[in-house]
């Protein structure tokens, strides 16, 4: 089956209340700041299509409460989800604290946890220049996921970065998932089978055995990494 010629990823995005995770997305879809945004109640979805490589990549995301009471309500979500956003406030210790909670959630609920990349986002680093920031990048590296500092209040190209990375990862995601399929139905393990009828980029769809890594620069914007703090 051909990669559809618009992908859709779903993307989930978890963590502790007040930390901004409704502003991380309001920025990255409508490129506002609200300091008077209020506390998402059950679950809010925005979209956003953006291209990669010169194709479409449309990204729907689950911006969910951060108060524990309501986790249970977005089990639904977290299962459609293809990547995950872990956020935390990068002046609020506390919120880092619960990360790990929130990861679990998240993992308890999702039947396709290898096609889910956790990724801390510090939702609130205008003050980044005056805090450490390396406990948090021990802890993405600890756990296998990259780190990126963004800023809600300023956006610019640390938020895009991140989310153009994002987009890049669904169409590997979709490439990785449609190798396997063919490989299954033509029960042939030994050369990959090439994507019949993707424009998407076969060189993207040959690395599918590779290990796939959110932070990889993504072809449309350059190289630049100037929005990720580690991998």
């Amino acid at each position: 089956m051909p990669v559809p010629k618009v992908l859709v990823g779903k993307v989930i995005v978890v963590g502790p209340a007040s930390v901004g995770k409704t502003c991380l997305v309001t920025r990255f879809v409508d490129d506002v700041f609200d300091a008077n945004t209020q506390s998402t109640l059950g679950c809010d979805s925005k979209e956003k299509t953006l291209n990669v490589t010169g194709k479409p990549i449309k990204l729907i995301l689950y911006d969910t409460a951060g108060q524990e009471r309501f986790a249970q309500l977005a089990g639904n979500y977290y299962r459609q989800a293809d990547i995950c956003l872990l956020c935390f406030d990068l002046s609020n210790s506390a919120s880092f604290d619960q990360i790990k909670w929130w990861q679990n959630q998240v993992a308890q609920h999702n039947e396709r946890a290898e096609f889910v990349l956790v990724l801390g986002a510090g939702s609130n680093s205008d003050l980044a220049p005056k805090l450490d920031v390396s406990f948090a990048r021990r802890y993405a590296n600890e756990n296998g996921f990259p780190f990126f500092l963004t800023s809600s209040l300023t956006g610019g190209e640390q938020i895009e970065f991140l989310f153009y990375a994002v987009a890049e990862k669904v169409v590997r995601l979709a490439l990785q998932r449609q190798m396997l399929q063919q490989q299954a139905q033509h029960s042939s393990f030994g050369a990959p089978v090439p994507v019949e009828g993707s424009d998407y980029g076969v060189a993207v769809a040959r690395d599918y055995d590779r290990p796939i890594r959110l932070d990889l620069p993504f072809s449309d914007k350059g190289t630049s990494s100037s929005g990720c703090c580690g991998s």
